[in-house]
């Protein structure tokens, strides 16, 4: 491990003892059924979506880098509206205290790297949500982000699709502390209308967002394909949709010069195999890992 690393595993730590005696918040509740259904409900509850105003955007950003570097910055967080908790001693929940959109947030504070998932439409790509919190309970997450209301509620709140978000917010942070990591962004497809505009079967789409796959999405794709996940297409060279081209977070990331942007779209029959085979789930996570 070198200084730089030891550094910032030290700040994490020191942080999450701050946190542990000093917030309230910070009860140690660990994130069992009940605390799973308060922070992510089955349905969208009561309230509005708020749209982030470029200057919260790029505060919640550097707020990000700054508890992913292990910085003490519980009162910007307060400022932007969120609460944290420390679910157990590995793990960092940031939350929002309204329920305006901007999204739940978990982190790994040891890992310095590895894998990111984001859900940013888990009320509509239905299986997305709960595949990325079962991705994260296995244990090999770094962090993940799911959706708080529904993209289709306003013209703002699809947070895979508008810049400023928290989600470009999150992104641009892993991208600025974690430049070698991966983030995945899932999504559901449904199979009869993808083959209305293209014949070729596929269960699982694998993209960087542009016309050339990155080393990364191709690595990925390359594993998924040997991973009896079903038929695993590459874009564009073995389908020709759902390729990600108009995603904000893979835009706004790949601006940084960051590689490691992954979108995933995923049939409808493949969420409903992940959620019930566990061996399917731990085949996907070894290959967005490996």
């Amino acid at each position: 491990m070198t200084g730089g690393m030891r550094g910032a595993t030290h700040g994490w730590l020191a942080m999450a003892l701050m946190l542990t005696v000093a917030l309230e918040e910070a009860s140690g509740t660990p994130l069992d059924a009940a605390a799973w259904a308060r922070w992510l409900p089955a349905t969208v509850r009561p309230g509005g979506f708020a749209p982030l105003s470029p200057p919260d955007a790029e505060r919640m950003e550097l707020a990000f880098r700054d508890t992913m570097r292990g910085r003490d910055n519980r009162a910007d967080w307060r400022r932007l509206g969120f609460e944290l908790a420390w679910p157990d001693s590995a793990t960092l929940l940031i939350g929002e205290r309204a329920n305006q959109g901007q999204g739940l947030y978990l982190l790994r504070p040891e890992r310095t790297g590895g894998v990111f998932i984001q859900a940013p439409h888990r009320f509509f790509d239905q299986g997305t949500g709960e595949i990325t919190r079962r991705l994260f309970e296995r244990g090999g997450v770094a962090g993940a982000a799911w959706n708080t209301r529904h993209r289709h509620e306003t013209p703002h709140s699809d947070l895979a699709h508008v810049d400023p978000s928290p989600f470009t917010a999150f992104g641009r942070a892993i991208a600025a502390t974690h430049p070698h990591a991966r983030i995945v962004q899932l999504h559901g497809f449904d199979e009869k209308k993808r083959a209305a505009h293209d014949p070729r079967t596929s269960d699982l789409i694998v993209s960087s967002g542009t016309r050339q796959p990155s080393a990364p999405v191709e690595k990925v794709a390359k594993c998924l394909k040997q991973a009896d996940l079903g038929t695993v297409s590459l874009y564009p060279t073995e389908v020709e949709i759902l390729g990600g081209t108009t995603n904000a977070t893979g835009r706004a990331v790949r601006a940084m010069g960051f590689p490691g942007f992954i979108h995933l779209e995923i049939s409808h029959a493949l969420r409903n195999r992940l959620l019930a085979d566990p061996d399917a789930l731990a085949r996907l996570d070894g290959c967005l890992a490996g």
